[in-house]
């Protein structure tokens, strides 16, 4: 019921205001490129400097993609436009919506990149943050995904983490 409620309130500002759903669209749809291409940009920029980053980054959000993947696999649950029959402001498929795969993988992104880089994994979460309520806005997913995509892209790109240290530490000492 709470989920319920709390959508209808965030997924009530679509629809209002044609430049609000100008943006949400953008932020749902678009932004998740520019934040993959601010990642390239690293490696541009230094390729030595950043590609633990940019490696952790990547493998913690193949790493969230999967997992969501297998939970979408044995636990369906039906988009917001699909169980409230709302008009969502971008076209997508009928399939699960729990956990949200781009909060996921972006706030996997977001962890590994934060890790490595401060400044930059603020920016970084910031992104994600705009990416995921655009979600709900649009009608894409309930609070609920939103929140569990988040900590279980948190999760993997802390696991990742830490196994990429014990495995360059590891390889260090011998």
């Amino acid at each position: 019921m709470f989920d319920i409620f709390l959508f209808s309130n965030i997924n009530g500002l679509a629809f209002k205001y044609f430049w609000v759903d100008v943006l949400v669209i953008f932020l749902a749809k678009y932004l998740p490129f520019v934040l993959l291409g601010a990642l390239l940009l690293f490696l541009l920029k230094d390729y030595k400097k950043y590609f633990v980053m940019v490696s952790s980054a990547v493998i913690s959000s193949a790493l969230v993609t999967i997992v969501v993947k297998l939970i979408r696999f044995f636990l369906y649950r039906p988009r917001p436009f699909v169980a409230l029959s709302v008009t969502p402001l971008i076209e997508h498929t009928v399939d699960g919506s729990l956990p949200s795969l781009h909060t996921a993988f972006f706030f996997a992104l977001a962890t590994a990149v934060f890790l490595h880089n401060k400044k930059a994994g603020a920016w970084f979460f910031a992104g994600s943050c705009l990416i995921a309520i655009s979600r709900i806005i649009a009608g894409l997913h309930w609070p609920s995904d939103i929140i569990i995509g988040a900590a279980l892209g948190i999760i993997c790109a802390l696991l990742v983490k830490n196994l990429l240290t014990r495995l360059l530490i590891g390889g260090k000492q011998q």
